[in-house]
């Protein structure tokens, strides 16, 4: 599995802006007038990179043989993954700190499946991405997966993300739909997927 990463600028949090206007009276001098102030919050930045800038993950080789539709076909288990966060300021008790993933998503009826595009493999083999907040021991058989550009909760809200670390989990899937099946998994090739990783409080 190739993978590029990068660091994804999200804005939350900042310095101060004042703008002023002023008014005078008539004609005549005034000895008093109006002053309007406003005041606006400029963004601070979130940064997140993949294990420390890992760029490419390779989750190794499976036979033909041993492709099913019921389980990952290849794991990231043992090369465990993080997603590092770094973020300036403090979010306020409201705030949600979300992960998100994008990339070519091949799936259907809600199930991200991350491929490249190409006309082999098969389309109905690709990567499938799971998480845990952070400072969770992973259980990924009862982990979720990531949807595409749909944030997760990396941690409890209100919560200050800066320093976390979040567990992530890197699997290939065959998931055909009909009216393929599991043979259509089994052409031989690389199959690869380029995921972006992305922070934000919402």
């Amino acid at each position: 599995m190739k993978k590029a990463t990068r660091s994804h600028i999200t804005p939350w949090w900042g310095g101060l802006v004042l703008a002023g206007a002023l008014s005078s009276g008539g004609a005549q001098a005034a000895n008093s007038d109006a002053g309007t102030f406003r005041a606006k919050i400029l963004p601070g930045t979130c940064s997140v990179a993949l294990d420390s800038q890992k760029q490419t993950i390779d989750l190794g080789r499976v036979g033909a043989g041993s492709i099913t539709t019921t389980s990952a076909l290849l794991t990231s288990d043992s090369d465990q993954q993080y997603i590092d966060v770094t973020c300036t300021g403090y979010p306020s008790a409201l705030s949600k700190p979300m992960l998100k993933v994008t990339g070519t998503d091949i799936g259907s009826g809600g199930n991200s499946l991350f491929r490249n595009g190409g006309p082999n493999p098969s389309t109905s083999l690709g990567f499938r991405v799971q998480a845990v907040q952070n400072g969770a021991t992973p259980n990924w058989s009862a982990a979720d997966y990531m949807v595409n550009n749909t944030g997760y909760l990396a941690l409890p809200q209100g919560n200050n993300a800066n320093k976390a670390k979040i567990p992530v989990r890197f699997s290939m899937w065959c998931m055909p739909v009909s009216p393929k099946t599991v043979g259509d998994c089994k052409s031989a090739g690389v199959v690869s997927a380029a995921l972006t990783f992305s922070f934000d409080y919402e």
